[in-house]
């Protein structure tokens, strides 16, 4: 009885850290993601935050390949000059910002969430173009909240949040690697949606009317719980064959 406890007191410590590990790598930065890069402007008086997306930056393939701006009619057209980009929100083509421009709303009085509409924190609009303004993708953005880093201002700090939701990944050319990849991952990937704001020499946060450039990261991965199912199944069934043999082994 004594030598079953421990058994079993080792499988649900095997199990607790296979969990563990696994899940420290679906929130790590994985491919397939994109960088881009761009710039904002906060408007306090209608709580308008827009942000003009100018282009992408690098493709992070899953086989560990890099996909660059290019004009070589191979290019991915995600980056192919001149480049592709998404937006958040609502398009804002008028914006003085650049043609690239989405605004999102803050919820409330120094909330820092952003909705759809002022005063609104729930979800908005994601899309994103290859460089003939084809829509490739399309996805829900859940949980915007810009946080206060040290002196950083962050969305989706650690990328440990699941924020794009309901994606969908539209059959449109041409061809596109980073694409295929993301329909690799299954039916209902998810994805996560990180962004940094530096207000420079403007007012830092969302007080005042300010500015700044904007990064991001998008990434894309399997759906989360189905994937920690299958590792848990894993780590179970190996255990399990582990134990047969030592078993084996000793009688």
């Amino acid at each position: 009885m004594k030598k079953s406890y421990s058994k079993n007191s080792v499988f649900v410590l095997i199990l607790i850290a296979g969990i563990f590990l696994f899940s420290i790598n679906v929130f790590a930065v994985t491919p397939p993601y994109f960088t881009s890069s761009g710039n904002f402007a906060y408007d306090v008086d209608t709580n308008k935050l827009s942000i003009n997306i100018s282009s992408l930056g690098l493709l992070y393939y899953a086989d560990g390949t890099i996909g660059i701006g290019s004009t070589s009619p191979t290019a991915d057209p995600l980056v192919k000059t001149p480049r592709g980009w998404f937006e958040l929100g609502t398009d804002d083509p008028t914006n003085p910002l650049g043609t690239h421009t989405s605004n999102i709303f803050n919820g409330g009085l120094n909330s820092n969430q952003f909705g759809p509409s002022a005063g609104s924190t729930g979800l908005f609009d994601f899309r994103l173009y290859d460089y003939l303004t084809n829509t490739r993708l399309t996805a829900k953005v859940n949980n915007f909240t810009v946080v206060q880093n040290g002196l950083l201002w962050e969305v989706n700090v650690g990328f440990n949040l699941d924020n794009l939701q309901n994606i969908t990944v539209n059959p449109n050319s041409p061809y596109s690697k980073f694409i295929n990849d993301i329909n690799a991952l299954g039916s209902n990937p998810s994805g996560n949606l990180y962004m940094k704001f530096n207000f420079g020499t403007q007012p830092a946060g969302f007080t005042a009317d300010t500015s700044g450039s904007v990064s991001s990261t998008v990434s894309f991965a399997p759906e989360p719980v189905s994937s920690i199912l299958f590792v848990t199944g894993g780590v179970a069934l190996a255990f399990r064959r582990y134990l047969r043999k030592r078993n084996q082994q000793i009688s």
